[in-house]
């Protein structure tokens, strides 16, 4: 111990730097750049280098799902409905609850669900019995930097209909006179 306290601060400041590209950022590089494990490496440590090919590759667009409505029975265009009125956000980003739900729906493959979250949200935005809402659910491809560009969703939904990016209708759901009245509790 008392030989550490002769060592200069210089000298420390070398040894330190030289272990850690030695030991860390040769092996890294090497992961990344020929996608193998360090040949030179304990075999414990190699997982540890795998961490350098991990987001090689992002997806070149993102699901993203919006709800529109209409009054029941006209002729109106679908209109965007904001989702935050509905479900509560996350604490980071652009992005609600209904994404999230949406996005579990989705990797379940159950319509029935969506067909349920679609009659609850025409419940909950209906002034009344007598003007019920038809509700759809969309999910629009958006290439990650138009996403990145808008601060808000309605923005985005707005410049993916003007510009006519590739959509799927999940769900087109339109209310009956024998539907529940909503009882008020968020799903």
């Amino acid at each position: 111990m008392s030989n550490l306290r002769n060592v200069s601060p210089e000298t420390f400041g070398k040894v330190t730097l030289l272990c850690f590209t030695l030991f860390w950022f040769i092996p890294i590089t090497w992961q990344g750049l020929t996608r193998t494990s360090p040949p030179f490496s304990p075999k414990w440590l190699k997982p540890l280098f795998g961490v350098s090919g991990m987001f090689e590759y992002g997806p070149a667009q993102w699901r993203v799902f919006f709800i529109e409505f209409r009054l029941e029975n006209t002729l109106e265009p679908w209109s965007q409905v904001d989702e935050f009125t509905l479900f509560a956000g996350t604490p980071l980003g652009k992005r609600s609850r209904f994404q999230r739900i949406m996005a579990m729906i989705k990797a379940k493959g159950n319509e029935n669900d969506t067909q349920e979250l679609a009659a609850w949200i025409s419940r909950k935005l209906s002034p009344s019995p007598s003007q019920p809402i038809s509700i759809r659910i969309r999910q629009v491809a958006i290439p990650h930097r138009l996403f990145l560009e808008f601060d808000s969703l309605g923005a985005l939904y707005r410049e993916a209909m003007a510009r006519n990016l590739r959509s799927l209708i999940l769900c087109e759901y339109h209310p009956t006179a024998s539907d529940p009245v909503s009882t008020g509790v968020k799903p």
